[in-house]
């Protein structure tokens, strides 16, 4: 599990977040293929524990060998962020976003 300060970065007030969505809001640098845009921020839930389910298609599933924290949801990057920086930068972005995706674990 990601940690800041000690503290645990965790559901409600932390949630993950894909790498494209965080390009597109400016948490992380990057260039998309042929000047692609995202119109979709995907967010995902996150907790302690990680995720009870055995889904077989997700690299979440807690069949998946190793730490929840070292796992990907679909073989990239997705950056635990405060809930409140997402809101901020998302209402900063408005003529980007066109939909939001909260994604949750089995919990």
């Amino acid at each position: 599990m990601d940690t800041l300060n000690n503290q645990v970065l965790e559901s409600p007030e932390f949630l993950r977040m894909s790498l494209a969505a965080a390009m597109t809001l400016g948490f992380r640098r990057g260039l998309f293929y042929r000047n692609a845009k995202l119109y979709c921020i995907n967010l995902l839930l996150t907790y302690r524990a990680g995720c009870a389910a055995r889904c077989a298609y997700c690299g979440l599933s807690n069949r998946r060998p190793g730490k929840y924290d070292r796992k990907s949801f679909i073989r990239v990057t997705w950056p635990t962020l405060p809930l409140e920086e997402i809101i901020g930068r998302i209402a900063q972005r408005q003529d980007r976003v066109k939909r939001i995706c909260i994604s949750m674990i089995t919990h």
